[in-house]
């Protein structure tokens, strides 16, 4: 019952078909995701970011591409 993803897994694509699969099932799975090798400031995929506003970003995009409030 344990989803571990990231939004380096397609990128982005695997988020978006958990969120799929989740939909109505959210309180049944403990989810985890990951971030910071995608930079969002423009410097794309595989640029490791860990800035706040990169983590802020990743994050609010992690959560309406799993379709969820929050991240276990």
């Amino acid at each position: 019952t344990l989803i571990d993803t990231a939004e380096i897994y397609g990128p982005y694509t695997n988020e978006d078909l958990l969120g799929r699969a989740l939909k109505g099932r959210r309180d049944q799975v403990v989810l985890a995701t990951k971030f910071g090798l995608v930079s969002h400031n423009g410097g794309g995929a595989w640029n490791l970011d860990s800035g706040p506003a990169n983590i802020r970003t990743a994050v609010e995009g992690s959560l309406k591409r799993l379709g969820t409030d929050h991240i276990d």
